[in-house]
């Protein structure tokens, strides 16, 4: 049967074919001297997640540079700029049982301790993809995007 998607499969299409023509992708290699970050989490008994350290990293810079905590989308009536009231870092995760990459989105993570994001990073780890909002779509259709 063929049929006109409904305004949610619409909407995500576009979403995706917006992601794939206008995202921009960044690849970026940092050296970081985490020594005294270890010898801290080593004290207090804790296993430091570097994962964590680099979202906050990403969120305090942010934070601090608020042009680049922007988005941009095209409109009917043109291109348009919100400059967002809080930060949030989107992090790739990859799914312990599916083995899926999805998305997770941590807010505020400039202001969270390292412990807490470790714990929401390691939770998001352990989720199933048909659990995602556009899980439902990916599970058994292997012609998706």
């Amino acid at each position: 049967m063929i049929r006109r998607p409904d305004l949610e499969e619409w909407f995500l299409a576009l979403q995706m074919h917006a992601i794939v023509r206008e995202h921009v992708h960044v690849t970026l290699y940092v050296d970081a001297d985490v020594t005294a970050l270890d010898r801290e989490a080593a004290a207090r008994g804790v296993k430091l997640s570097y994962t964590a350290v680099g979202v906050k990293a990403a969120a305090i810079l942010a934070r601090r540079h608020p042009h680049i905590n922007r988005m941009r989308f095209h409109t009917p009536i043109g291109v348009r700029v919100v400059d967002l009231p809080y930060v949030a870092v989107n992090l790739p995760v990859k799914l312990e049982r599916s083995g899926h990459l999805a998305a997770t989105v941590v807010r505020d993570a400039d202001q969270r301790p390292l412990a807490d994001l470790a714990d929401h990073i390691h939770q998001f780890r352990r989720t199933e993809l048909a659990d995602l909002p556009i899980g439902r779509y990916f599970v058994g259709n292997h012609n998706n995007w």
